[in-house]
């Protein structure tokens, strides 16, 4: 989608902690306890494959629930050049992590 004339609206992450997702419920922009952090930075882009890597900021989560278990999708909403917006979502597949975990501490 990135590289035949789509425009990428908005890209980000969603975090919600676990225990509050329904037991086969997908992670999306529609469960407002989510937290939501938008993507700004690029790190990787691989134009052969098709594809951005970006870096999102966490926010809205206390420091003191960073080692409580949390579910997570990336997202990226495009518009087309018919101007029809789409949302793709990308879950965590594990389960659940935890900040910590996904800060790599």
């Amino acid at each position: 989608i990135y590289n035949d004339g789509d425009e990428i609206v908005e890209k980000g992450t969603l975090i919600l902690p676990y225990v509050l997702l329904a037991e086969g419920e997908a992670l999306t922009l529609d469960i407002t306890n989510a937290a939501k952090s938008m993507g700004k930075i690029n790190y990787e882009v691989n134009e052969q494959e098709n594809y951005v890597t970006y870096l999102g900021t966490l926010i809205n989560i206390p420091s003191n629930q960073f080692d409580t278990k949390m579910t997570a999708a990336a997202y990226v909403i495009y518009r087309d050049k018919a101007g029809n917006e789409y949302t793709v979502y990308s879950q965590y597949k594990n389960s659940f992590t935890t900040v910590n975990k996904l800060l790599g501490k």
